[in-house]
């Protein structure tokens, strides 16, 4: 039977390999030629706790697939085939319109200041390594570090900085303020592999005073934790006062409402 490699979520053990590996990003049509495609390894309860080199992929007039496979990067994963149906006719997809559950407050004046010097990506390696995957998030986060701007590194930082083994970078970019709330795989760093681990996505949203708020949530993969740039970010126009938790490592500004805002439109909520 003619198979292609499945492009959805593999569980963990199928494929006669510890953690399948299935592409990310969907199959071509024949009208789009050659595409590249990334590729994710399912463990641990996440469908992109590893990830792999890309590979090359086309669609061919007699419905079936070709690619141009490389030898994965993780250990004991395998290229999983699905024996289903194939069609690499164009598809019409019909949007649906889902109600997006928004916080009553926006973030961007509702956050905790997590202010770590450790998380900055001029830290180096050390004898003793946080790890994030022991943390229960709950909220939104902004990054401070020693009276600056932060935000989490969107390109690749070198393995055992940022306080960790595998630090945490996000991919796809940082939003703009109109972007509103938008989600970001992360990956982590091993090796000369820059997304070799995956961990869960989170979100990210631009604030007006020239900072970012993070919805983060635990890591999964093994010893990481999310890594602080703290260059190239201005703080102008910004004050924060950070104030210390009963967790000691995490500074909390729990409801910091930026002056001109809170004036202008959050004056009733304040008061509630």
């Amino acid at each position: 039977m003619s198979a292609h490699i499945p492009d959805t979520c593999v569980a963990t053990g199928h494929c006669g390999t510890s953690a399948p590996l299935w592409l990310h990003g969907g199959h071509p049509t024949v009208m789009d030629g050659v595409v590249t495609r990334d590729f994710c390894g399912h463990w641990s309860d996440y469908c992109c706790y590893f990830r792999s080199f890309p590979i090359k992929v086309k669609a061919c007039p007699d419905n079936y697939y070709v690619y141009e496979l490389v030898t994965p990067a993780v250990y004991c994963t395998g290229y999983c085939a699905d024996t289903g149906s194939i069609n690499t006719s164009p598809t019409t997809v019909t949007p649906v319109t889902i109600a997006t559950a928004y916080p009553s407050v926006d973030p961007c004046y509702n956050y905790t200041v997590l202010d770590n010097p450790w998380r900055a990506n001029s830290s180096q390696i050390s004898s003793s390594y946080k790890c994030d995957t022991s943390v229960s998030w709950s909220g939104w986060y902004r990054l401070f570090i020693q009276s600056q701007n932060a935000k989490v590194s969107d390109t690749c930082v070198a393995q055992y900085s940022c306080g960790t083994q595998f630090p945490l970078w996000i991919r796809g970019g940082h939003p703009t303020v109109t972007d509103g709330v938008v989600t970001r795989d992360v990956c982590g760093r091993s090796g000369s592999n820059c997304c070799l681990y995956g961990s869960s996505p989170i979100k990210v949203k631009a604030c007006p005073g020239n900072y970012y708020v993070y919805e983060l949530v635990r890591t999964t993969s093994i010893c990481s934790a999310y890594c602080a740039a703290v260059n190239n970010i201005s703080s102008t126009g910004t004050t924060v006062t950070p104030e210390t938790t009963s967790a000691g490592n995490v500074k909390s500004s729990h409801l910091y409402i930026n002056n001109a805002f809170y004036n202008k439109y959050c004056f009733k909520a304040a008061l509630q």
